[in-house]
């Protein structure tokens, strides 16, 4: 799965999450609606900047949408 497919199933599960329309959280970051629904169809990538306002939209970590779910890896051994 690509990056860009791992960050719209993200975007859309904290935005569903917290009780937003991907309108409404279009008007919170200032874009229109339509770079919300490109993003969460993983048709485009959204830039830095706008993963920063979506994550400060959504009251999450950056890191939440840019980090895989297995990560951090395991250091010491295959346990």
């Amino acid at each position: 799965m690509e990056l860009k497919e791992k960050i719209a199933i993200k975007v859309r599960t904290y935005r569903v999450a917290a009780g937003l329309t991907q309108t409404e959280l279009a008007d919170r970051i200032g874009r229109s609606h339509d770079v919300i629904s490109n993003i969460e169809r993983g048709l485009t990538s959204p830039t830095l900047e706008i993963l920063e306002a979506i994550s400060s939209a959504l009251d999450i970590g950056l890191l939440k949408l840019l980090v895989s779910d297995d990560f951090p890896p395991r250091l010491y051994g295959s346990q």
